[in-house]
C-alpha cells in the first residue's frame, strides 16, 4: 500500500514540474517575442543616435554652433519604452 502512495506522489511531483517547465518555455518565447520587437526600435534609435552625432561632429569642425531646436524629445520619448532606452546609448549591449 505504502508503495502505491509512494508513486502516486512521484508521478504528481513529475506532472507539477511538467506543468512548470512548459509554463516556463512559455513565458521564455514570449519575452524573446517581444524583445525581437523592440530590437528593431532600439537599432533605428541607434543609427538616429549616430547620425546625429556625426553631424554635430561635422559642424563642430566647421565652427558652427548645432541647433537642436530640431529634434523633438518628447516624440523620441513616446516611441521607445523607457526599459530599452537604456540599450540605445549602450554599444556594449549590442549583440
Amino acid at each position: 500500500m505504502a508503495e502505491s502512495s509512494n508513486a502516486s506522489v512521484a508521478n504528481n511531483v513529475g506532472r507539477q514540474k511538467a506543468k512548470a517547465y512548459v509554463k516556463k518555455r512559455r513565458e521564455w518565447e514570449a519575452n524573446e517575442k517581444r524583445c525581437m520587437k523592440e530590437r528593431q526600435k532600439i537599432t533605428a534609435l541607434r543609427r538616429k543616435i549616430n547620425q546625429t552625432r556625426r553631424k554635430w561632429e561635422d559642424l563642430q569642425q566647421v565652427g558652427i554652433e548645432h541647433d537642436n531646436s530640431e529634434v523633438d524629445h518628447e516624440d523620441i520619448l513616446e516611441t521607445i519604452d523607457y526599459d530599452t532606452l537604456h540599450l540605445a546609448y549602450d554599444p556594449e549591449s549590442s549583440t
